[in-house]
């Protein structure tokens, strides 16, 4: 029996720091550190104010070694174990639904268009293309796990966190870790399916070590402070298309004036034509969690696994 996989699980949180896919890569998180600074020492104007104000919102224990925070770690921990048994990529692959979607393209003419364009073009397109669909992806399943009352005991485990640091992305019940695997296999495969189509062995990505190179990007420009204290706007025009950490942290907020409000992860359009845009304004420093959330059993593993189904 090979250990290994089992051993990579139990230190997901370490691991996770050395794989390029994963948001809270090295590499971004220490990007993170002097964006956050400069971010905080733009709103105090004093880079000394900046840096007090850093320490207080990002790098303080009570962040990091909380009842919440320690929630955070386990479900990490737990999601890495379950994926080893069961997990959407492997019952469903992304070349399996790709080829599927290709199939049915096909039924009407034969065979596949082959249309010749420029390989920077195919390569350019295609990359949007998926940064495109599967965001669209993501923010109609999140809308989908706040408005449905089963899949919110789901998705509730998420937003009982009342502190928050960037590993509070993974903080996530296992079944929803099985859903958004599944929408990321879908939108990669019916994405795929078509450009197979349409352009047939032309096709490529821009990738980085992997990973699309927008999403990359996104990674490494700030996407680490979504989950954190720290308040970083856009400004009301950049937010109608992107979605800022503070638009993040409204989302998560305990005031009944923010819920059910930017369900985007990078875009924001999609919020904008559902109207549940909510662009940031002066609510700094607003409370996480939920209702449960106060309950310090909330933050307890066997609660948060069992809640669904309560």
């Amino acid at each position: 029996m090979d250990y290994l996989p089992w051993l990579e699980a139990l230190a997901r949180p370490i691991v996770a720091m050395f794989q390029p896919e994963q948001r809270v890569f090295f590499p971004w998180l220490l990007l993170s550190i002097p964006i956050g600074i400069g971010v905080c020492a733009y709103r105090r104007r004093s880079l000394k104010e900046g840096l007090l104000l850093f320490r207080k919102s990002f790098l303080s224990p009570r962040m990091w070694f909380s009842a919440s925070a320690r929630l955070d770690l386990k479900l990490m921990v737990v999601n890495g174990l379950i994926k080893l048994v069961a997990s959407a990529p492997t019952i469903l692959p992304l070349a399996f639904v790709a080829a599927l979607v290709t199939s049915i393209l096909e039924l009407p003419t034969g065979g596949g268009l082959d249309v010749l364009m420029p390989s920077w073009f195919i390569t350019g397109l295609y990359t949007l293309a998926m940064f495109i669909v599967g965001d669209l992806s993501r923010f109609l399943l999140h809308r989908w796990m706040h408005e449905s009352a089963w899949l919110w005991k789901i998705h509730q485990v998420h937003h009982c966190a009342t502190t928050m640091n960037p590993l509070t992305v993974y903080r996530v019940h296992p079944i929803e870790s099985f859903l958004f695997g599944l929408r990321g296999v879908l939108a990669g495969g019916t994405v795929t399916g078509v450009f197979l189509w349409l352009f047939g062995s032309q096709l490529s990505g821009w990738d980085i070590l992997g990973v699309n190179i927008l999403g990359m990007v996104f990674n490494a420009v700030g996407a680490n402070l979504r989950h954190s204290h720290v308040w970083w706007g856009y400004g009301e025009r950049i937010e109608r298309w992107f979605i800022s950490p503070a638009q993040h942290q409204l989302h998560h907020s305990y005031a009944s004036r923010h819920h059910n409000q930017n369900y985007g992860t990078c875009l924001s359009c999609w919020d904008r034509a559902n109207g549940t845009l909510l662009t940031s304004d002066k609510d700094e420093g607003v409370e996480f969690g939920v209702d449960e959330a106060k309950i310090d059993e909330r933050h307890r593993l066997s609660d948060a696994l069992m809640m669904p189904f309560r």
